[in-house]
């Protein structure tokens, strides 16, 4: 008997269904079994992340919308989370090097402030993640480049309330008939 394992299998969910989307991709016993995600609206801001380890490089469409007042501009944090963590090419905040911690206006406390404040005006309302680049063909979509292995890393925004599902159904099921399984 051949030994057979489904790889194909890929999760999407709206808020609280996009959340648990990303969540499984986290824990050990359940990382392994996304081939990829499209996460929308999700609960998950940038410093909820922080402290995730990474998992392998792991295709990502993260939708949100501009006009989300439940979790405003959390696409955007977790977009940024996948980038550096399928090492695309992602903008950099280091204003020192943080391995020695420093006196005066740029110490520990003064480069986090910093950080902080370059990457809430980044990732405002209105503009795009930096370090990406359209997706051709799929209005509002940006992409990551240089994800490691080709993988890709999507954000795409809408302008819908948060309780309203995106609408891209024909933009996700192509970015994930893209995805390349072993």
């Amino acid at each position: 008997m051949r030994d057979t394992h489904i790889k194909q299998n890929f999760l999407t969910g709206h808020s609280d269904g996009g959340t648990i989307s990303m969540g499984i991709t986290f824990y050990n016993v359940t990382k392994h079994i996304p081939a990829a995600i499209a996460p929308s609206a999700v609960g998950n801001r940038g410093a909820d992340l922080e402290y995730r380890n990474c998992v392998k490089p792991l295709p990502v469409m993260v939708m949100h919308s501009r006009q989300d007042k439940l979790f405003p501009n959390f696409g955007k944090e977790a977009v940024e989370w996948w980038a550096r963590c399928n090492k695309c090419d992602t903008k950099a905040y280091n204003i020192t090097d943080r391995s020695v911690p420093g006196k005066g206006k740029f110490g520990w406390e003064g480069y986090y402030q910093q950080e902080l404040k370059q990457r809430a005006e980044d990732l405002a309302g209105g503009k795009p993640p930096p370090m990406t680049r359209p997706v051709s063909g799929v209005p509002g979509c940006l992409a990551y480049s240089r994800c490691k292995n080709d993988v890709q890393t999507w954000y795409c925004e809408g302008d819908g309330p948060h309780p309203v599902w995106p609408g891209r159904n024909k933009e996700i099921i192509s970015f994930l008939k893209a995805v390349k399984t072993d």
